[in-house]
């Protein structure tokens, strides 16, 4: 992970959300810390950028996550803004060890 970029997609695995795939886009790089963009999508549908309620607005869902829990990174998404299968295989046989 150390050629991590700001802007690149990544998926990472962090145990307190139960959901699969967990995809974000990089935001910013601070020593061991990665501030990133979460998407909200499905195996085999269409990503988008993750909205959550503040107030009475509708804002982006960003996080400051440990370098250590991006388990795959710089990868596209298809230009539907689907997961490559490539993408999906490795993270299938990530999220089953």
């Amino acid at each position: 992970v150390s050629s991590l970029e700001e802007g690149m997609m990544v998926a990472l695995n962090l145990e307190k959300y139960p959901e699969k795939p967990q995809i974000a886009k990089v935001l910013s790089i601070t020593g061991d810390n990665v501030e990133v963009l979460w998407y909200h999508g499905t195996w085999t549908g269409p990503w988008r950028v993750h909205k959550v309620r503040k107030g009475r607005n509708m804002v982006d869902n960003k996080e400051t996550v440990s370098r250590d829990a991006i388990k795959i990174f710089n990868f596209t998404l298809t230009p539907m803004n689907n997961l490559r299968n490539l993408v999906k295989d490795k993270l299938k046989a990530i999220y089953e060890n």
